[in-house]
């Protein structure tokens, strides 16, 4: 069976996408006098990228509290969702926008590393060096 890792890790590198996007769609922005005409496209599109992050981040966090019962992951992707929703909404324009998207990206990812972390931990058993208690790696090494 695949290891979950992989619904995480694909969210922590869209979560970079967006990021780059965010930023990099600030400074265009900048240097841009025409954005009146293509905010609409603009608007849809972030909507639609929003929906898709939303579900993806139920998706993987959701089976992350299924296993861990962990609600700091959960906590944090609502809180990150919830900014990038802020973000998206229409009175959002300009820095605003950038700002509270880039952090409710960043709030996202975080979860998402909480999760990933805890479930490499789970499927390890705790046997992996890295998640055993400094006692026993002490042990190991005598």
């Amino acid at each position: 069976m695949p290891r979950p890792d992989w619904l995480d890790f694909s969210a922590i590198g869209v979560s970079g996408l967006c990021l780059v996007h965010c930023l990099a769609s600030g400074a265009f922005v900048v240097g841009l006098s025409a954005v009146s005409l293509t905010a609409p496209a603009s608007h849809e599109f972030h909507l639609y990228t929003l929906t898709i992050a939303a579900i993806l981040a139920a998706w993987a966090l959701g089976r992350g509290w299924l296993r861990l019962r962990r609600t700091a992951p959960v906590a944090l992707g609502g809180l990150g969702i919830a900014l990038m929703a802020a973000g998206v909404h229409p009175a959002m324009i300009g820095w605003p926008e950038v700002a509270l998207t880039v952090a409710g990206v960043t709030v996202l990812a975080l979860a998402h590393v909480l999760n990933w972390r805890g479930l490499r931990k789970l499927d390890c058993g705790g046997a992996c060096a890295r998640h055993r208690a400094p006692v026993a790696r002490l042990k190991d090494a005598a």
